[in-house]
């Protein structure tokens, strides 16, 4: 398919066109591979619109940042990580705290929440099975997630709020990411003999890609100001990857905790429903919170009204109406040919 877009850059709109092909259908959108690669100038004119800076890699170890490198770098005699975009060190640690204390608040509810739902859920579940043996399953279900819920919990939270102790650069995070899902394969693939794809390990992936796809929309004004503001605390916290309220962060901490725990594949899917369910919901609570507390603080400049996405305008009633009377344009020629 081809694939025709236009990114707004420098006073006026930059246009291009990639090839590439349908791999996979979903009912939130399409997979698209480019067999090329692509186009560089694309990719970084996009990177520049969604404000996401390359993260640079650090210096080898035992040879010192020079030139350019190390005014980027900043002081070297500093241990403290939060010292970009022009806030005191002071001013962001406690204004992280606040922004940690919210997170560490809303943790317990989203655990208890999502616990309570599976219990109601393989209750039911157990009083329509077809046999004892069915029945057995899911009551063994339910006891494994009651023993496993405390650590699941603690796990959880730890591994979110390591990331506003400790922040991790964003390629640091993503590489962690990568060799978690290597053993996690690894420790599948001694329990199943396959040819090829462990199935169940990528419905897995493919269900927490989709929550984070999900999630991302739903709260997309909420995370585009997030990450404008806590970007200039740490740098890697302007990607919603390595943000520590990003619904990233919190859904691959949820995944990890719960994948150590022994379970079948339908009981797992009922969790990643009810992480639709139960979690997804506590994530506005939670942005309203932080949001209000970052705006309150005085020490980030106000948002352009421009920054407000589409999906956020209310037209007039009037309008809408003439809106609708109106005959569709006709399409450009140029669009058509496309």
């Amino acid at each position: 398919m081809g694939i025709h877009f236009s990114v707004p850059a420098d006073g006026k709109d930059k246009h291009f066109r990639l090839e590439g092909k349908i791999v996979r259908v979903m009912d939130t959108g399409v997979g698209i591979n480019f067999a090329e690669g692509m186009d560089e100038d694309a990719l970084n004119t996009l990177s520049d619109y969604s404000g996401l800076k390359p993260v640079p890699e650090p210096a080898p170890a035992g040879k010192p940042e020079t030139g350019q490198d190390a005014k980027q770098a900043g002081p070297a005699t500093s241990s403290s990580p939060f010292q970009t975009g022009g806030l005191k060190p002071d001013d962001a640690k406690k204004i992280v705290a606040a922004l940690r204390k919210e997170a560490a608040q809303v943790i317990p509810e989203m655990i208890n929440g999502i616990f309570s739902y599976m219990d109601t859920e393989l209750l039911e579940l157990a009083k329509d099975a077809k046999s004892n043996a069915e029945q057995s399953e899911y009551f063994a279900a339910m006891s494994t997630l009651e023993k496993a819920k405390k650590q699941v919990g603690q796990e959880f939270g730890k591994e979110i709020l390591n990331q506003f102790d400790e922040p991790r650069d964003l390629n640091t995070l993503l590489e962690a990411r990568r060799k978690a899902n290597e053993e996690r394969k690894a420790q599948m693939q001694q329990r199943v003999k396959l040819s090829l794809i462990n199935t169940d390990e990528f419905e897995d992936w493919l269900a927490v890609a989709n929550i984070i796809s999900r999630s991302e929309r739903m709260y997309e004004k909420f995370m585009d100001e997030l990450l404008q503001r806590m970007g200039m605390i740490v740098d890697s916290w302007s990607h919603a990857e390595a943000n520590p309220l990003g619904t990233a962060v919190f859904t691959h901490a949820f995944d990890e905790a719960m994948q150590k725990v022994d379970l079948n594949k339908e009981v797992r899917q009922k969790i990643y429903t009810g992480y639709d369910n139960i979690i997804l919901p506590l994530f506005h609570k939670l942005y309203i919170a932080t949001t209000k507390l970052l705006e309150d603080s005085g020490l980030f400049p106000d948002l352009d009204e421009d920054y407000i996405t589409p999906s956020e305008v209310t037209k007039p009633k009037q309008e809408e109406k003439e809106e609708v009377e109106e005959p569709p344009e006709e399409e450009p020629e140029e669009i058509e040919e496309d």
